[in-house]
């Protein structure tokens, strides 16, 4: 199934210290691009519950 590329925006957030060092870390071990993407994985995995 081909994957449908969306638009991007840019959006700023606060976060709890500790979220962000296990943001970081995910994306140092390679599980996420980039923060922006464990981020966006977090809010499309809610979305798919609600």
């Amino acid at each position: 199934m081909a994957e449908v590329i969306m638009k991007r925006v840019r959006v700023f957030a606060t976060i709890r210290e500790d979220v962000e060092d296990w943001v970081q870390k995910q994306v140092e071990s390679g599980r996420f691009r980039n923060r922006s993407h464990a981020i966006e994985y977090a809010l499309l995995e809610l979305m798919k519950k609600e």
